[in-house]
This record gives C-alpha cells, structure tokens and sequence, in this order.
C-alpha cells in the first residue's frame, strides 16, 4: 500500500450514480485525465450493484421464486449473475486509471449511496444481512467481481462496500459480524494479496446494545475507514469547518477507529456538504489542514467526496438532497476548484520532502473511553481536542480492551453506575501507583475505592443543573456538574478534602478540582463532564476569556516540562517523529483560520524542511528537523 493515499471517491461527471449504465467513456477519461492533473493518485469506485447484478426474480405458482434473469428474461451468461457488460466497462475504467496513475479501491457492495439504495431488483425488500437468498447473491456477486479483477495492478485494495451497516435493518451484533466476515472471506477466497477494508461509517464505540461495533470491524477487516464529515451528529455544527474543533474532527476519528479497532485507519471519505455551510475557500481550509493533520497522525490516506460535481444532475439521491450536489474537487467544466488545488500542492509537497514516509508520532498519553457514554464520539472528541491544545498527543482506547502503557491515563465524562470493568479499574490504579498520572471527570459516573483514590469524601449527592463557576489560576470558568443527557446525569457530588489538594471549587465552597497522590503517582478529579460539556457549547475550546484546556495543563504539567518542543499557542499542534536517538521530524499545524507567529520552548533547535515555523499560516503548517540537546 502507498505510504498516504490521496484521491476521490469518485462518480463520473456526467451521471454520477447513474455511470455504469450510461457508460460514456470519453467522458470518465476527461474526468480522470482531469482528477489526476489535480493531484489525485488514489480512487474509490462504486461498482452499483443493482446496474452489476441486475437480476429479477421469475416467480411460478403462489408467488415461489422459480429462476432469476435479467430484465426482459435475459439468461445471465455469467455464473454469478454478474453483467458481462458492466464488467467490460470496469475494465475499460481499469486501463484508463492506470494510464494516468491512478490507483483504485473498488468498493464491492455499493447498494447504498448517497441516501438511496440500489440493490438488485430480486433483492430488493429482503433484508440483506440475514435473507438467505440474498446473503448466496452477494457470496457470488463479490467473489466474481474479484476473480474478474484480481488480476489488475491497478487495484490497490478491496472495500467490502459502501457504508454497508445502512443496508438493512439489523439488531443483532453477531449478525453484524457475521455478515463481515461472510463478504470478507468471499474477497479473501478470491485474491489474499490485497488487503481488504471496512468501508463502514458511524460505528459504534461502546459494546452495550450496539451493533456495528468500530472493534468488530477492526477484527474483520485490514483497514478501518471513518467517514468524518462536520456533521451535527459529530458536533461539527458548533465552529466552522476552518475552526480548531472542527478542523480537528477528521483526526479524532482516524486515531478514534485506529485505537479501538487495533487495525490501521483512513479518512476514507469526507467532505463539507455543500457551499452553505462554508466557501469554497473554507472547504479549502479544511481539506488543507486535514491533509496535514491525517497525515501526521499516522492516517493511511486521505480521499474527499467527491471527484465531481454533481449540481447538475436530475436523477435520485441528487434530486432528493441539498448536500449532495455541490461537491467535487473538480468544477462542472473539469477545471479544479480551491479544494483541488490544495489537493495538488499538498501531493507535491510530499514527493520534495527528503523521506518517503513519515514515522509514527511520539504520544504521551491515553484517552480511555469507558462504558454508558451517551455520545461517545462527542466525549472523545472533546478529550482529543483539549489535549491537543494543551501540547499533549494522545491515542485511544476503550475500557473493555487490556489497557495499554502509559504515563498519563485521561478517563473523561463517565456517566453511570458501570462505566468500567474492575479489571480494567484495578490496572489503571496499579498504573498510577507504579507512578502514572490519572485524570478522572464524572458525569454522574460513579466508581468505587473513591476515597482511597481521590482523597476526597462525598457528603452526598443531588441534582443540579444550574450553570455553576470555579477559579483555578486567577481564571474564573463557567461549567455544570452534569450535562442531562441520561437519567442519572445532572446531579452534583457534593465534595470535601480528606487528604487530597483542592485546585478549584464552586462558588460555593464545593470541590471541582482536585489532586491526590496515590502510591508513586497522583490522581486528579473533576467533578463536572468537561469534555462532554465543551462539545455542546458553541466556541465552548476556544473563547480566549475561559482557557479550559490549562486544566490538561495542570493534570501533565510535569510531563509538558520534558517535552523538547512546545508551542505557545493552543491553536498550534505539534507532533514530534524519531528519526534518531538526537533527531525528530517536527510538525507543526495551524488548526485556526488566522496566520499564527508562534513562540516555542524548544530544546535544541529546528532546521526546517517546509514552510516556516516563524509563522504559521492558516489552516496550513510546517515541517522541520527538531535537533535535540545532547543529554
């Protein structure tokens, strides 16, 4: 697989979902002639199942399938009821990608897309995770899409489908599983070269009466694939898209999938919906920065929605939706838009840099998601975000796994009675007592040993959603002790010192912050659900009067001493990649839509490689060699 893949999801210009069946191909070599002098090297193609299988069921008495055919009572010639035409067409599309280098990501089960499905006609109504009929259609639908094309070299991977957990309704994680590991074995049987990708959107963190799980997928598949849109389900409609919480989305879910699934991550698909909700300058803003950003945080590739625009087309999904017409990293007369030119220089980028690939960057801590969450993308997102403003690189992990090593744990926002398996709480106190940092905030979660942890003592509990106000450093902050969300959110511990250290308390004298040595290492507690209380507060990370994210300072304070490379601003991420024992790849991201000419604490001295670390431009960044100090 290429070291970072940059690219499309890619339907033709001319008929979008619509371009097997209307195959013009002068058209698609204009589009990808197009694409590639764009900067495009890799696409995910959509071959439509319904235009690819395009079988009818002939029925006899009482209704009972009798044979299946195609339209006007065509016999399939092929075994697997796959069209010879459409198959043809595939491999038309095949020589004309790799005349202009383009390698592809076929996306098998493409009956859904875009808000409709497109399934094939004796399919349609069935539910295709567990009807037998359809589940021995699709076995031979992927396993001969597969033989017929495991032999081209532009095939850089398999995509069990498009958003494939939307097919049907399903209610049963085992049958979730099963259909994975079905479509995957299908593929693998056919062609065990390649590796073979989720595809998936919107999985799941938490295992409780959840069904398409990201750690499922991350057992079945090689690759999991995130589609990270600034989507109000995500909190993406709090800042604009050129703005630090939401430039930031993107990274979250490609670390988010990669550390609960233990598999690799891409953004696989992402885009900004149309020109409404930013400019096309915005939209370039935020591809620029999530280049950069996936890029750095260890993401495979990076592929925007889409290749096209599409604002011109009458046929469904794009007469039903207002967000599925404007996009496009190309114009409607082929010539790039904003987004397409970031999308070059950044590729040209890559290939005047002194090294192929990008070593994995140095963490400092982990982010452990537990059990009961109401949102836990939300809460995770929260966590990542304040973390990164506070100069600390974090991966993620989720309380039912072993729990990895570190030197600092973030547990943010439990809620509820079970919000972690004692196995999972007796690891992590004997972590903090061999002498890690644990920070601890509760949104009416609870756990036990409370006070042998916290040092604290509750004198009760009770609800209140008033909004609240602490001070820690001179700085006064507004916050709630509970964020409503469940039944048992929304109430205050009330809280006084048994040997633990007040940091700040409530105006009324209760404690909100708090820190307390356990064994070698110490435990810090928020009383109220920071992270998941930011996420739902407009501008909640970034109003400069209410700095929360110096809260994460205080927690890692003597960990952020011994770092070789900080920045002042928190709008300034910087990840740090060995090279050698004295030498790290630095870079350094602007998350803001405003130039930055940040200072640094810096120990040694940075040489750079591209841009300039002096200033900052927006949405954009620099790389440099970090040359350490000699110990």
């Amino acid at each position: 697989m290429m070291d970072f893949m940059i690219g499309v999801n890619y339907w033709d210009s001319k008929s979008g979902t619509d371009m097997w069946k209307h195959w013009d191909a002068a058209s698609v070599e204009a589009d990808l002639q197009a694409l590639a002098n764009t900067g495009v090297r890799v696409m995910r193609v959509f071959p439509n199942w319904r235009d690819f299988q395009p079988i009818h069921a002939l029925r006899r008495a009482r209704g009972a399938e009798f044979e299946y055919r195609f339209e006007n009572d065509v016999i399939p010639t092929h075994p697997a009821g796959l069209s010879e035409e459409m198959l043809e067409h595939f491999a038309t599309f095949c020589d004309l990608a790799g005349k202009y280098h383009i390698s592809l990501i076929p996306s098998i089960v493409t009956g859904w897309m875009s808000g409709r499905q497109f399934c094939p006609p004796a399919l349609n109504g069935r539910n295709h995770y567990t009807d037998p009929v359809s589940l021995v259609w699709q076995m031979r639908y992927v396993s001969g899409f597969v033989e017929a094309f495991r032999h081209r070299k532009e095939i850089l991977a398999w995509d069990l489908g498009n958003e494939c957990n939307v097919l049907s309704e399903c209610s049963d994680r085992n049958v979730a599983c099963a259909w994975t590991l079905m479509i995957r074995n299908a593929i693998a049987a056919k062609d065990s070269t390649r590796p073979i990708m989720s595809g998936m959107h919107s999985l799941s963190v938490d295992f409780r009466n959840q069904v398409w799980r990201i750690a499922d997928q991350g057992e079945f598949t090689d690759v999991l694939c995130p589609h990270p849109y600034p989507s109000p389900t995500v909190g993406g409609d709090f800042e604009p898209m050129n703005r630090l919480r939401t430039t930031l989305i993107p990274t979250v879910q490609a670390v988010l999938y990669r550390g609960i699934g233990k598999k690799p991550s891409m953004i696989q698909e992402t885009g900004t919906f149309n020109d409404m909700h930013g400019s096309r300058e915005v939209a370039a803003d935020f591809v620029r920065i999530n280049l950069f950003s996936s890029w750095a945080h260890g993401a495979l590739g990076y592929l925007w929605w889409c290749g096209c625009e599409h604002s011109h087309l009458k046929n469904p999904p794009y007469s039903w939706s207002m967000v599925e017409r404007e996009l496009g990293l190309i114009d409607k007369d082929r010539k790039p838009k904003p987004v397409g030119r970031v999308m070059r220089a950044f590729g040209e980028m890559l290939d005047g840099l002194p090294f192929r690939s990008l070593p994995p960057r140095r963490t400092d801590g982990v982010i452990l998601l537990t059990e009961g969450l109401p949102s836990p993308i939300q809460t995770a997102t929260g966590a990542f975000v304040l973390s990164k403003m506070a100069g600390l690189e974090c991966e993620f992990a989720y309380s039912d796994a072993p729990l990895p090593e570190a030197s600092l744990y973030i547990v943010p926002s439990i809620n509820g009675w079970a919000p972690i398996r004692g196995e999972t709480w007796y690891t992590l106190l004997d972590r903090v007592a061999q002498g890690a940092t644990l920070y601890l905030s509760t949104d009416t979660g609870t756990v036990t040993e409370f006070e042998q942890v916290t040092g604290l003592r509750s004198l009760g509990m009770g609800k209140d959603l008033r909004e609240h106000t602490f001070s820690l450093d001179g700085v006064s902050y507004p916050f709630v002790y509970g964020t409503g969300s469940t039944h048992q959110s929304g109430c205050k511990f009330r809280l006084a010192p048994l040997d633990a250290e007040i940091l700040a308390a409530d105006e009324e004298g209760n404690a909100v912050l708090s820190r307390h040595a356990l064994g070698k290492g110490q435990v810090f507690f928020s009383n109220f659900p920071m992270e998941t209380w930011l996420t739902r507060q407009g501008e909640g990370f970034t109003r400069e009067e209410f700095p929360y994210y110096r809260i994460y300072e205080t927690v890692a304070k003597n960990l952020l001493e011994k770092k070789a490379l900080r920045a002042d601003s928190p709008h300034i991420g910087v990840t740090l990649h060995p090279m050698d024992g004295n030498t790290d790849i630095a870079v350094l991201l602007n998350y803001s839509n405003e130039p930055i000419a940040p200072h640094y604490d810096l120990r040694g001295s940075l040489e750079p490689i591209w841009g300039d670390p002096a200033l900052l431009p927006p949405c954009s960044g620099c790389i440099c060699y970090l040359h350490k100090e000699k110990a």
